[in-house]
């Protein structure tokens, strides 16, 4: 796909945006941008709607503008590449549990071995990639390399600690049914990061984002 488009997708899997908006995000022109979602919205991959205003007064100020989002076709196609990279990673975590892993555990307790291996899996991926000395540095590290997966997407400090977030999950059908995944995602981040990573809330269980806290032991 056209790399424009691709980080059209990107920009509006976030949040739901006009086409003024989009051309600012990428330094495009409105015009430019409009040309890309009608061929996105001939495909099927976006959907754009008028978004409801208080009162008519703000309807008479002229043609109101539409915002652009994910068509459902697009979020599952989406999903979808999401579930086979977990898959993938899934089968060789299996492949490498031994006699020992299992013996005389149950069902949770092996789960969460399998999500420890999902997780060291993912740091052995993105470790060499890994280029920052300092804290902060590579926490924005973190959140680039992450962020091709809809793991993480912004930071911002509250007080002494890191608020890492992201307002999409990746696989939240499967989320939904078991914390393995994202105990998983958690792990990853605390292993590139090199710190103790506390996940607070998900999108599985109903929050607007899902967020990790994270703060430096190092003073």
């Amino acid at each position: 796909m056209n790399e424009t488009r691709e980080q059209i997708l990107g920009l509006i899997e976030l949040q739901e945006l006009s086409a003024v908006a989009i051309a600012t995000e990428l330094n495009l022109s409105p015009g430019a941008v409009r040309r890309h979602l009608d061929l996105l919205v001939a495909d099927d991959l976006v959907t754009s709607h008028i978004p409801l205003r208080s009162g008519d007064t703000a309807r008479s100020r002229g043609r109101p503008s539409s915002v652009y989002r994910l068509s459902d076709t697009s979020e599952m196609l989406r999903s979808a590449m999401d579930y086979r990279r977990l898959l993938g990673r899934l089968a060789i975590a299996l492949q490498e549990l031994n006699e020992e892993d299992i013996s005389g555990k149950d069902g949770t307790q092996i789960l969460e071995i399998v999500s420890t291996k999902l997780a060291h899996l993912m740091f052995s991926e993105y470790k060499s990639d890994m280029r920052a000395k300092s804290f902060e540095a590579k926490i924005v590290e973190v959140i680039s390399l992450l962020s091709g997966e809809g793991i993480l997407r912004s930071v911002h400090t509250d007080g002494d600690e890191y608020v890492l977030s992201t307002p999409t999950c990746p696989i939240k059908s499967l989320s939904k049914t078991t914390r393995a995944v994202c105990e998983a995602d958690r792990q990853a981040i605390e292993l590139l990061i090199g710190e103790k990573v506390t996940q607070v809330q998900t999108i599985a269980k109903g929050a607007a984002t899902c967020e990790y806290r994270v703060c430096s032991t190092i003073r």
